[in-house]
């Protein structure tokens, strides 16, 4: 690799061009209704798939998170394709190419000074490597063994560029969109890129990283089955963040092999951990994907990688508490006015007051949909059809309202979306796949406080 991640916007630009090429027929073929799946693998879609997996590792940052993103969440590409794709973009979750020994110790240098004043040792070759840093295991002068994770130089500028190069699309694209009647769609995409420019900016800076990391710490301290790396302040700086190294197995390890009383344990204390972020904590981890996850034989899941936080606000709180509560209440009793009231809760939750009836319709369809496993007080079986049906019900509505019988295609005003709910989103189907895997059955519902229950 080089001793740098090229922070080039027109380099950049160019490669995401060609990798949204890569990406399109996929697309279409979702779109579509296209794909079963393979029964053995097509040449071309291999190397396809390898090809966008050097691409992806080269550019790190944003394209390696959407690469992330598509080795583990079930639904996200066509059935025919989906196989090789995720079987060879799971590199991407711990190991994607990492950076020369020579350009990490210039950080580190930069960063801490004298490396030996901070480790007795520390190994060149990186045991793990992700979007933004890669992590070398390290050994403080007391002995303890550690987990060193360096930001790659240059980063942040790649970032920053890829940032730039989303808003100059999005910004051409807008009259064309608005000729369309799509201006209020192209709002809702502002809301949602603020809040990505957000928690990537955060992600950048590892001292806040740190400090959600001691923060979820101390919430998850009392919970026998959960696991929180400590932070070392010493040798952790705005690019360079030490935690105490803790082992386990990673879920492609353990989701094939592991007994089915050991996944369900596991599945049990992450469910329960997501569930207490959500609605008692109000604070959670937005990047789901299954290699921030160590899994150890005792039932106890070690919890990796607070960059990505969330904080819900006091307003979220009550909105989601809300719409929740009336979910639930309209499932048990099945009676018009608990659906009126339910629709009433969303819509004011996601404020889409002034929506057309077939998008809140839409909208209301997913929301249970994606609310099935909490509703009702019983076992929910996480199967891959569960979690990739939301893809399905998803396009399937939209080719509805879009091209309706025939019609002329219309796209429908939609207000723009809070774009506070776009990482719970992510939260949501990342973790659902990774219960997916786990093959995991949890009665969610009694998990919830009860006075969302009751």
């Amino acid at each position: 690799m080089d001793d740098k991640v090229s922070g080039s916007r027109i380099r950049r630009l160019g490669r995401l061009v060609w990798t949204s090429r890569q990406m399109v027929p996929m697309a279409l073929s979702r779109w579509r209704g296209r794909g079963e799946a393979s029964l053995e693998e097509d040449p071309a879609v291999v190397r396809a798939a390898e090809e966008l997996l050097g691409t992806l590792g080269d550019l790190k940052g944003l394209a390696l998170k959407v690469g992330q993103m598509l080795s583990y969440m079930d639904g996200a590409l066509p059935a025919d394709a989906e196989p090789v794709y995720r079987r060879v973009l799971a590199k991407l979750q711990r190991d994607a190419p990492s950076l020369s020994w020579d350009a990490v110790q210039r950080v580190l240098e930069a960063e801490l000074g004298d490396i030996s004043s901070h480790f007795a040792e520390i190994e060149p070759a990186p045991f793990a490597a992700a979007s933004i840093g890669q992590v070398h295991h390290a050994r403080l002068h007391d002995g303890t063994a550690v987990a060193v994770k360096v930001q790659y130089p240059g980063i942040e500028e790649a970032i920053l560029a890829d940032l730039k190069n989303l808003d100059g699309v999005k910004s051409l694209a807008r009259p064309f969109l608005s000729a369309l009647g799509a201006g209020s769609n192209v709002e809702m995409a502002d809301n949602v890129m603020a809040e990505v420019r957000a928690r990537l900016l955060e992600e950048l800076d590892y001292e806040h990283e740190a400090a959600m990391q001691r923060r979820f710490a101390d919430m998850f301290a009392p919970y026998d089955d959960l696991v929180v790396p400590r932070v070392h302040e010493q040798a952790s700086t705005r690019r360079v963040l030490t935690t105490t190294f803790e082992d386990g197995a990673s879920l492609e390890e353990v989701a094939d092999e592991a007994p089915d009383e050991l996944r369900q344990r596991w599945a049990l204390a992450l469910t329960r951990a997501v569930t207490d972020q959500l609605y008692v904590h109000h604070l959670f981890n937005g990047d789901p994907h299954p290699g921030n996850y160590l899994f150890r034989r005792d039932g106890r899941v070690v919890l990796l990688d607070f960059g990505c936080v969330k904080a819900i606000t006091p307003k979220m709180v009550s909105d989601m508490s809300a719409h929740l509560r009336a979910a639930i209440k309209a499932t048990r009793t099945d009676a018009p006015e608990d659906w009126k009231a339910f629709e009433a809760a969303f819509v004011h939750s996601l404020e889409l007051q002034g929506a057309e009836q077939a998008v809140i319709d839409l909208v209301g369809d997913l929301l249970i949909y994606a609310l099935r496993p909490v509703l009702r007080d019983e076992v929910f079986a996480f199967t891959p059809e569960y979690t990739a049906g939301i893809n399905d019900l998803l396009l399937e509505g939209k080719r509805k309202i879009v091209f309706g019988d025939g019609r002329i295609p219309h796209i429908p005003k939609i207000p723009a979306s809070p774009g506070d709910y776009t990482f719970i989103n992510r939260l949501q189907w990342g973790f659902y796949s990774v219960l997916t895997r786990l093959r995991a059955r949890v009665n969610w519902h009694r998990l919830l406080p009860e006075d969302l229950r009751t």
